[in-house]
């Protein structure tokens, strides 16, 4: 699919990055919210569901790190790919990868919201 205009392509990026960003806030004040309720956990069954959110809060920000990086490795390609653009006068840029990654985030993002949901009914029970 051509594009005729990164700053659009750009914008994406900076508006994911700033998901990231608030993702990681949410995802501090949940592991906060987890520190202050286990101590005062006693059935297993709450201690192993404390244990499994825990455990997906930190590869969800994993994830994130591995996101962040993928995000800035395409802005670096796409503006390579706009310095030959502008070299060869062709500046329709064609770029599918940014479909993939932008699939990726969506998906990511409904599963990141899944397990907030689910979280959040943990410690309101």
């Amino acid at each position: 699919m051509p594009y005729k205009n990164l700053v659009h392509l750009h914008n994406e990026h900076r508006h994911w990055l700033n998901e990231f960003d608030l993702y990681q806030d949410e995802i501090k004040y949940f592991q906060h919210q987890l520190a202050k309720r286990n101590p005062h956990i006693t059935e297993q069954e709450d201690k192993e569901e404390s244990k499994y959110f825990k455990e997906q809060w930190i590869k969800i920000l994993a994830k994130i790190d591995d996101f962040r990086h993928k995000v800035y490795a395409h802005e670096a390609r796409l503006y390579q790919k706009l310095e030959l653009a502008n070299r060869t006068k062709n500046h329709v840029i064609t770029d599918e990868e940014h479909h993939i990654v932008k699939g990726e985030m969506e998906e990511f993002s409904l599963q990141y919201k899944s397990l907030k949901i689910r979280f959040q009914e943990f410690v309101t029970k």
